[in-house]
């Protein structure tokens, strides 16, 4: 496997990357959008401080600076993702019967 891009590998001995549904995914996007199995969120920054950070260095995929955009910021936008919160019972569980065993 090789990383030639920020947001796909190339795979060796005919490997591929799939989406949640097992569908090949060629190149970094996929054709059609699914999240109902997996998703994953993609956030900028923890902190305006952290942003102003990260303006300093270059982008990954592209030669270029990063601009400054206050929408990238602007955390009374953000909204809570709960979704995940309908996990926590069993790993709480898993966790609990791991730490009694040892």
């Amino acid at each position: 496997m090789s990383v030639n891009n920020p947001h796909f590998c190339y795979y060796k001995y005919q490997a591929c990357a799939v989406d949640e549904n097992f569908q090949k995914v060629e190149g970094p996007f996929t054709k059609t959008h699914s999240s109902s199995k997996i998703k994953i969120n993609h956030y900028h920054c923890k902190s305006k401080a952290e942003y102003l950070l990260k303006l300093d260095k270059w982008c990954a995929d592209v030669k270029k600076k990063r601009e400054f955009d206050e929408r990238t910021i602007n955390i009374s936008e953000w909204k809570y993702d709960y979704e995940i919160q309908k996990f926590v019972p069993e790993l709480k569980k898993i966790m609990f019967e791991k730490t009694e065993k040892e």
